[in-house]
């Protein structure tokens, strides 16, 4: 997980609340492969020493121990263990290496990650970082599933201002920090009006825009164990969530 995020904690209150042993390793979390094996005899046994900065713990970690896992976001990454102190190397071999090592490392730590939820008992994958919208919303046409007429433009001619289109980031969302003002900038999904034309230039990267839906409420659908939980968002109540209730 990560160390801020507010779900992971009252998942733990619940894990308290049964006395049941956990360990979190958030993605700043310095990881250290103590063993490995993989025998034909035995299978796979590996151990991992788990240090987190902010806490200062120290966690050891055995394989043959772990009942089920939780992938909740963020990465874990092997930390390099190598002494380049006295190193007869230059800089640039150095840095070669560095890089060597950190594939190595990243092998390693994507087959813990799958032998986990292969192995164990587990929520989420960490590949499903990493879905394409313009797959889902294609998969969910091809199913029959009612979607938004979608579009990808480059040019400013192409456009309505006419409060017809939103446009949406099509990975993760932009967060910039603009220092010298001391203003923060998040994109949020922004419907196109005739005020927003003028900040729009006549060619841009590729974005991502929608058909702008008039909603009632948003269904949010969580999908664990066979069975669907929904829940209703109440987002058109007020004028500053209706396009993104992030806002």
């Amino acid at each position: 997980s990560t160390e801020s995020d507010v779900s992971t904690t009252k998942v733990i209150d619940w894990l308290r609340y049964y006395k049941q042993p956990y360990i979190v390793i958030n993605e700043n979390a310095n990881v250290y492969l103590k063993k490995f094996e993989l025998t034909e005899s035995f299978g796979c046994r590996f151990q991992l020493e788990v240090n987190e900065q902010v806490s200062g713990q120290t966690y050891k970690i055995d394989n043959q121990n772990i009942k089920s896992v939780w992938y909740r976001r963020g990465y874990f990454f092997i930390t390099n263990t190598t002494d380049q102190t006295n190193s007869i190397f230059d800089q640039e071999t150095l840095n070669n290496i560095s890089y060597f090592q950190e594939e190595q490392n990243y092998v390693i730590a994507k087959f813990i990650y799958n032998y986990l939820v292969e192995k164990a008992l587990h929520i989420n994958r960490i590949d499903d970082n990493s879905i394409n919208k313009i797959e889902v919303l294609d998969f969910a046409r091809s199913l029959g599933l009612k979607i938004p007429p979608s579009y990808i433009f480059t040019k400013k001619q192409e456009l309505k201002f006419n409060g017809t289109l939103v446009n949406k980031s099509l990975n993760n969302p932009v967060s910039l920090t603009i220092t010298n003002k001391k203003e923060h900038f998040y994109s949020m999904t922004e419907l196109l009006t005739a005020q927003r034309q003028q900040f729009i230039p006549s060619q841009f990267p590729p974005a991502f825009f929608q058909k702008y839906i008039d909603k009632i409420f948003e269904i949010r659908t969580f999908f664990l164990d066979g069975e669907f939980y929904s829940m209703a968002i109440f987002s058109q109540n007020d004028e500053q969530t209706k396009i993104d209730f992030r806002n």
